[in-house]
Formats: structure tokens, C-alpha cells, sequence
């Protein structure tokens, strides 16, 4: 059975002792950003030696959301440099899309799980409450729908900020499966 992943925003320094750290506090992800294929190998290094895994920022992948010429021979390289190492969980796509880049993101999820079957192509969408006009559609739900049916996402993953209180958020609270 796969650990149940927890994981932090903002990588720390890439440093032995930082990510004995994490390890040492039950985190069992690395989102952490490589701008080079040497930064990258660095970081999934740390995490074997710590027990960790990693989920990849690299702007190879990131940058294919806006669908430049030559997009995919940038994330096929991406990959080519990353896949099989025994730390890799997967690579990070994406944070907060719209509706109008769920068919990119789809071709890149797509690309991802053709080139790395053993790894996740990551996307994060935006919490329950954000406004239709950040969602691209009337409403959560079907931000959500249409997410899933052309993205084909391996995993549904969405922020939900529950340590602090916004009246101006009065459903903030509500469970998710009801707004999916």
C-alpha cells in the first residue's frame, strides 16, 4: 500500500540536514523546484538518503502549459533526465488552472504518463471557493467535472486552506465530495 503522502509548499534548501528534517517529521513528499537536471538529480539523491520521495518543479514541464513550439521534446527531456530514479513519485504540471488550459494540460498529463507509466503528473486545483471567473466555468462543480473527464488525471488534488476562518468564505468548510 503507497504511504499517504504529506507534503509542503516552498521547498527548503536543498541540504542533508534539511531533508533529514522533513523525514524526521513524517513528511513523505518533496515538492521541490530544480531549475537544471543537475539541481533536480540533486534533490531526488537527498530524498533516497532520507526515505523521502519527490515530486519534480521543473520549468521543462511547467513551461509546456502555454504551449510553445517544441513543448514536448522540452518535457520528453525533462523526463529522459528524471525517470527511474528510486525517489521519483512524479512531476508537478501545474497550480490553479482554468478551464481554458485543461485540454494542454491533458496533452502534458498524457505525454508525462507515456514517457514515466511509474511516476504522477501533478496538477493542483483551485479550493471550492474560488470565483467562476478564476475557474473559467459557472461553477465548482463542473470545474471540477470537466477537469477530470480531459485531463484523465491520475490523482484529484485541490487546495483547501482549513486553518483559518474568512467570512467572506462562508462554505469554506464544506466537505469536498459534496462539491465535486
Amino acid at each position: 500500500m503507497e504511504p499517504f503522502i504529506i507534503s509542503f509548499w516552498h521547498d527548503p534548501p536543498a541540504t542533508l540536514e534539511r531533508y533529514q528534517e522533513l523525514a524526521e517529521c513524517d513528511f513523505t513528499l518533496a515538492a521541490s523546484e530544480a531549475q537544471t537536471a543537475t539541481e533536480g538529480m540533486a534533490v531526488l539523491d537527498l530524498c533516497a538518503q532520507t526515505g523521502l520521495k519527490a515530486m519534480l518543479i521543473d520549468p521543462r514541464i511547467t513551461g509546456a502549459v502555454d504551449a510553445h513550439d517544441g513543448w514536448q521534446d522540452e518535457v520528453k527531456a525533462a523526463v529522459a533526465d528524471y525517470r527511474g530514479h528510486p525517489a521519483l513519485w512524479g512531476y508537478y504540471i501545474t497550480d490553479e488552472p482554468g478551464y481554458p488550459l485543461f485540454e494542454q494540460l491533458g496533452a502534458i498529463h498524457a505525454l508525462l504518463l507515456e514517457q514515466d507509466p511509474s511516476s504522477v503528473p501533478y496538477i493542483n486545483l483551485f479550493p471550492n471557493y474560488a470565483s467562476n471567473d478564476r475557474l473559467g466555468t459557472v461553477e465548482y462543480r463542473r470545474h471540477v467535472r470537466r477537469f477530470c473527464e480531459v485531463v484523465k488525471s491520475v490523482y484529484l488534488s485541490y487546495d483547501h486552506y482549513a486553518f483559518f476562518r474568512d467570512p467572506r468564505v462562508p462554505d469554506l468548510f464544506r466537505k469536498p465530495r459534496d462539491r465535486s
